[in-house]
């Protein structure tokens, strides 16, 4: 019994009793605990906020959906308007290109009955066409178009004949009167009169066919042999083509009537224009308006008047009037340029 008393004794020296945890282990798992419930409480807070979050998104979109619309018509209005402007600048390359390509070929040769030599075809009346079945042409003859000014009319107006005839404005008016033939329709007739003081046929004095060359010649060189000189008669003019009866009329002048056919006297409204009825040199601009009115009644039928029209000094009022004229008859006026042609 000693013995195994020894033994047991022995047995409990030797086996050692394991120890509970020590008082640092217990604090270190304490922090560790209290370290995880605070992210748990984190997160926990996270989830609250992001479900709060969730339940505000809905009514913001909602309150953003106009705002949002707005935005996105203004962003389709910049893309038509960028698609606009792309195209416009697609096609002021393409005429910029294509003029490009006018301007580096020459003028191509015209068809007409009458060849116009001159520097091609922008040299032209811009602006004017001609049309008509039956086509009047009425050139002035008169003093004024041999020059603009009126120092220069009144310079050449004792010179010779040659000298009248190769004065600037004539020039131009003839050339004028050149380029009408030159444009005449296909199928059409025309017929030509100059007046001044009185009216004369130019050419054979009836209707010519746009085809007959030697016809429009005629024409041409009937207008280039006269002389410009004296009044102004538009009545005289209209009077001798009113009897054919055109459809379309030309006029190629430089300014407002200065003579007439009418016993002017015997009416009231000329009473102070005695250039008309007595022996003044000189008329107004008034008496020219006045004159000019009663002038173009002399057309019995209504038909469309276009009108060349050339510089002259002194004589403002006869743009409103002529336009005014053209204007209700469905044509046009055309003043070309100083240096035309």
């Amino acid at each position: 019994m000693a013995c195994g008393l020894g033994a047991v004794i022995l047995i409990l020296i030797l086996v050692r009793f394991e120890e509970g945890p020590s008082i640092p282990q217990e604090d270190q798992m304490k922090a560790d605990l209290a370290r995880l419930q605070a992210a748990q409480q984190n997160i926990q807070d996270e989830i609250a906020r992001i479900r709060a979050n969730n339940q505000t998104i809905p009514q913001t979109l909602a309150d953003a959906g106009p705002e949002l619309t707005g935005l996105e018509k203004q962003i389709t209005a910049l893309n038509a308007e960028i698609a606009r402007q792309e195209a416009a600048i697609a096609t002021l390359k393409k005429i910029t290109q294509q003029k490009i390509t006018q301007q580096n070929t020459p003028p191509a040769e015209t068809s007409d009955v009458i060849a116009i030599k001159r520097k091609g075809e922008e040299e032209y009346l811009i602006g004017l066409s001609v049309t008509g079945k039956r086509i009047a042409i009425l050139l002035d003859t008169s003093a004024s178009m041999t020059n603009e000014r009126l120092v220069d009319i009144i310079r050449v107006k004792g010179a010779g004949e040659a000298t009248r005839r190769n004065q600037p404005k004539w020039q131009r008016g003839l050339a004028a009167l050149e380029w009408l033939l030159a444009r005449l329709p296909d199928n059409s007739q025309v017929t030509a009169v100059g007046f001044a003081q009185t009216a004369r046929p130019l050419g054979a004095g009836d209707w010519i066919g746009a085809e007959d060359a030697q016809g429009l010649q005629t024409v041409l060189a009937d207008a280039r042999a006269i002389t410009p000189q004296g009044a102004t008669n538009l009545e005289a003019g209209l009077q001798a083509i009113d009897t054919l009866a055109p459809t379309d009329l030309y006029i190629i002048t430089d300014g407002l009537p200065t003579k007439g056919l009418a016993n002017f006297r015997q009416m009231s409204r000329f009473g102070d224009c005695k250039a008309l009825w007595g022996k003044a040199n000189t008329i107004s601009g008034l008496c020219r308006q006045r004159l000019f009115v009663h002038s173009v009644k002399a057309l019995a039928a209504p038909i469309t008047v276009n009108i060349v029209l050339l510089p002259l000094e002194g004589d403002a009022g006869a743009m409103h009037y002529f336009w005014t004229w053209t204007s209700g008859t469905g044509g046009i006026l055309i003043s070309p340029a100083t240096g035309w042609p």
